[in-house]
């Protein structure tokens, strides 16, 4: 299987990379390193089945023969972090919302239209004071004027 991890060299990616490669799956990562490390990776890193790619999400030329390549899409690039998300309201709806859209419209334009798996976020529930939510609970977004719900919002979006 050909495995295409968008948002690989973090924790959940880095691990999905290993467990594939342990299958005898190909893996190919793709990430920025703004959040992710090349130490997570490094157990690794020179498996003949292991491809990886430092570049953006938003600008990656590869993306479209990547996906033609791919049987499974794990994209999981984003803007994370509580710091970045409060410093970058912008570049998280930019970075979260258009590199999903990206990732879908050429799984929708590929001949081969490989399963694709996008991680979210429990942000997507909002605001609650109920001790457990649940998944078809009403959402409750707070004001606009809260920064971290840059964050929220792009996540939800990216569900829609």
């Amino acid at each position: 299987m050909n495995i295409l991890i968008t948002g690989g060299y973090g924790f959940i990616g880095s691990h999905l990379a290993e467990y594939h490669l342990n299958r005898g799956d190909h893996a190919y990562i793709i990430d920025n390193l703004s959040t992710g490390s090349l130490d997570n990776i490094s157990t690794f890193i020179n498996h003949p089945l292991f491809h990886f790619e430092e570049t953006n999400i938003l600008t990656w030329p590869d993306l479209n023969k990547t996906i033609n390549w791919a049987d499974r899409v794990y994209h999981l690039a984003a803007v994370v972090g509580v710091y970045r998300v409060l410093a970058e309201p912008i570049e998280v709806v930019a970075t979260n919302i258009a590199g999903c859209e990206r990732v879908l419209r050429a799984v929708a334009a590929s001949q081969w239209q490989p399963r694709t798996i996008i991680a979210s976020s429990s942000e997507v529930y909002g605001h609650s004071q109920q001790p457990r939510q649940n998944e078809s609970d009403t959402l409750i977004m707070e004001s606009s004027t809260n920064a971290r719900w840059s964050y929220s919002i792009s996540k939800l979006a990216d569900e829609a």
